[in-house]
C-alpha cells in the first residue's frame, strides 16, 4: 500500500526526531483520520476552526476518551507546528471528553452487620 508523499515526509520526520514507532503510527493515524474527516484537504489549508470541529466531533459522534481525545490533539499539534510550521492556537475552543466518575461501591449497614456475622 503507497502512502502520499506528504504522509512519508510526515513519517520520515518522525524518525529523525527519534520518535518511538506506536507513537508515529499512532500520529499517522489520527492525521490521515483528520485529512478524511475534511474531505481529504490538505491540512496545510485547514486552521484552527477545522481542529476544534475535528476534536468536538470526535467527542459528540464518536463518544471517545479523553484520552483518545488528547491523543488526537497532540497528533494535529504536531502536524501543525513541526511540519506545516504553523502552530495552532493556544485557546483551541472543543469539546472536551469528561472522564466519568467512578462512585465508590458501599455496603449498608445491614450488609456491614451481616458480613461481620459471618466473619
Amino acid at each position: 500500500m503507497s502512502t502520499s508523499p506528504f504522509l512519508q515526509h510526515i513519517t520520515q520526520t518522525m524518525h529523525e526526531k527519534r520518535y518511538a514507532k506506536r507513537t508515529i503510527d499512532t500520529y499517522l493515524h489520527w492525521i490521515k483520520f483528520y485529512i478524511h474527516f475534511h474531505n481529504k484537504q490538505h491540512p496545510s489549508i485547514l486552521g484552527d476552526q477545522d481542529v476544534e470541529v475535528f476534536l468536538s466531533y470526535l467527542v459528540n459522534t464518536r463518544h471517545v476518551a479523553a484520552q483518545t481525545q488528547a491523543s488526537a490533539l497532540n497528533a494535529l499539534s504536531f502536524l501543525y507546528k513541526v511540519i506545516i510550521k504553523k502552530p495552532l492556537n493556544l485557546q483551541l475552543n472543543f469539546v472536551r471528553s469528561q472522564r466519568q466518575q467512578k462512585l465508590p461501591v458501599v455496603l449498608t449497614s445491614d450488609e456491614v452487620k451481616r458480613l461481620l456475622s459471618k466473619v
